[in-house]
């Protein structure tokens, strides 16, 4: 059968994940080799970086438009259209 293999010289990874709360604009450093880079970015969990980004988004577009509750099963990702 498969073992895997323990990587014990794994190169360090570090994300970093700012906001600048003047005029909430994000700013990612990350350190790490490609393929580790690619699982964080790519991680669509509710813990995941895209998760993190779709809530501040929403928020971002709550205040600027004063929208009231923010319905994500009424919005087209595909298109800026609000459908009611």
């Amino acid at each position: 059968m498969f073992e895997e293999e323990e990587d014990t010289d794994a190169p360090p990874f570090e994300i970093q994940l700012e906001m600048d709360p003047e005029n909430r604009m994000w700013r990612i450093m990350a350190t790490g080799s490609a393929s580790t880079l690619l699982f964080f970015l790519l991680d669509a969990s509710d813990t995941g970086i895209v998760q993190k980004l779709w809530e501040e988004a929403k928020f971002d577009r709550l205040v600027k438009y004063d929208l009231g509750e923010i319905d994500d099963r009424n919005y087209d990702a595909g298109t800026s259209n609000w459908q009611s």
